[in-house]
């Protein structure tokens, strides 16, 4: 679902939907005095980790972006066994 909103939606020339969505992330955290701490390790990735910074998104973006519904995934961990909460992916 996030992937086709935000390919469906016009974002800023250059500006790819990790990058608009970090960038969503990263101003949500400075309302919410949280951090947001990427992980990355390709140089390219880490580049463009760097990059999203740069754009601002308008209000309707972050509009768009926050209206996606929230999903969640928890992996194998001795206490708990994997599970996934919806039942879209198989």
């Amino acid at each position: 679902m996030a992937f086709t909103v935000l390919h469906t939606h016009r974002l800023p020339v250059g500006c790819q939907g990790s990058m608009a969505i970090l960038s969503w992330r990263i101003s949500a955290s400075e309302r919410r005095d949280t951090s947001v701490i990427p992980k990355s390790v390709s140089p390219e990735r880490i580049a463009a980790n760097f990059a999203s910074s740069a754009w601002e998104l308008t209000p309707e973006d972050h509009d768009l972006i926050s209206s996606i519904e929230d999903r969640c995934r928890v992996y194998p961990d001795d206490w708990l066994p994997a599970q996934v909460f919806w039942e879209e992916d198989n």
